[in-house]
């Protein structure tokens, strides 16, 4: 999984969102090309999608030549949940929101996008986006038009089957995330929120796993179906257990295997 799932049908009609000019996110004529960003960047941040990682080096040049970079402010949206799935993104800097909004206007956060991840991954299989994309912090981001990834997709045989293995990975995590919270407790959802982030985001330093996304409480919280109260009395004995540890946003897995062995 990308970073944090959760998967409930719900959709924001259009008269509940709020007053935004949207000419500012979905319109293509607002996209700018930026020279500034030296190519190399652009390519090995195509080299990080999943479903890109298997092309020779000249496709994925000819992949970089067409991105096109979109910068959002804090609060700011990507795209809107409804809107025409167009472009594919994969985050430079910055960090992306996932969310979902129900009849009530409650907002479920169904995945926390970092640097060298993707969002907009409904130009593969939808029309639509089916969630909303907004800027947790000031965003950078390269965009690739669907048809353009149409292209590579039809006429590159192993980029057609790395992206059926990426979306079959996708829905094994929404099962799984879906059967932990039917089935399990809140202590051992957060223990494999955590374990997950630790695989797929973390780094070994002298003090333990650092998990390198800026998480909240309520970040956590969000994507464990969990109350933030909840969520900081749980963390709290993780570390009083001396499970792990927190510095400046920061998560530090101090004892992994026994994080681990709380996720069974």
């Amino acid at each position: 999984m990308a970073v944090l799932m959760l998967v409930q049908p719900l959709f924001l009609s259009a008269h509940m969102r709020p007053a935004i000019d949207k000419s500012r996110l979905v319109s293509v004529s607002n996209f700018a090309m930026k020279t500034a960003v030296p190519l190399v960047d652009k390519t090995e941040l195509v080299r990080k999608i999943p479903f890109f990682a298997s092309l020779s080096g000249a496709d994925a040049k000819k992949i970089a030549d067409l991105l096109v970079e979109r910068t959002v402010k804090r609060g700011e949206y990507l795209f809107w949940e409804g809107d025409p799935a167009d472009w594919l993104y994969v985050v430079k800097e910055g960090k992306i929101k996932l969310i979902k909004s129900g009849p009530n206007g409650k907002e479920m956060v169904l995945e926390m996008v970092p640097p060298g991840q993707v969002c907009g991954t409904a130009v593969i299989y939808s029309p639509t986006h089916l969630s909303s994309a907004v800027a947790e912090s000031s965003t950078t981001a390269f965009g690739l038009r669907r048809s353009e990834l149409e292209k590579f997709v039809y006429g590159t045989p192993q980029m057609a089957k790395a992206v059926i293995q990426y979306l079959g990975s996708r829905l094994k995590s929404a099962h799984d995330t879906i059967t932990g919270l039917v089935t399990s407790k809140v202590e051992t959802r957060i223990a494999s929120v955590l374990v997950k982030l630790a695989e797929h985001h973390g780094s070994q330093t002298p003090k333990g796993v650092r998990i390198n996304i800026p998480l909240t409480r309520k970040d956590i919280g969000d994507a464990v179906g969990a109350t933030v109260e909840t969520t900081i009395r749980t963390l709290s004995r993780f570390q009083k257990q001396k499970i792990l540890a927190t510095e400046s946003k920061h998560i530090f897995i101090l004892d992994l295997p026994r994080l681990t062995k709380l996720t069974e």
